[in-house]
């Protein structure tokens, strides 16, 4: 019965300990609230978001630059081989609310850099 207990409580504990591992997503800032657009990122291999910026939005600034943070934030799984999606730029829908997602543009690259 001891044997038993200790088995299931050491089941018990990974399953706490795996569930605490799991990211949760950040929570969502009141500016982006029925708010939708498209975020072009670049994820890495290992699933970590190395730019982003907003390509169509129904925000404004505000929104938008909390958009940034948002999908920045979130962590995406790491490349289990060669992905040729990772390192390039990739349009995400981002909505939050009951808002329609812009469409998703043609091509999602950053801006041209501006002369002076």
């Amino acid at each position: 019965m001891v044997r038993r207990l200790s088995a299931l409580l050491a089941a018990a504990s990974l399953a706490a300990s795996a569930s605490l591992a799991a990211e949760a997503p950040p929570p969502v800032p009141a500016s982006m609230m029925n708010k939708a657009g498209v975020v072009c990122v670049k994820v890495t291999p290992k699933g970590n978001v190395a730019d982003a910026f907003v390509v169509r939005s129904t925000g404004d600034g505000t929104a938008d630059a909390d958009m940034v943070d948002y999908v920045s934030s979130l962590r995406w799984p790491a490349a289990k081989r060669t992905d040729a999606s990772r390192g390039t730029w990739q349009p995400v829908p981002v909505a939050m609310g009951a808002v329609a997602v812009p469409p998703l543009p043609a091509a999602c690259a950053p801006p041209p850099a501006k002369r002076w």
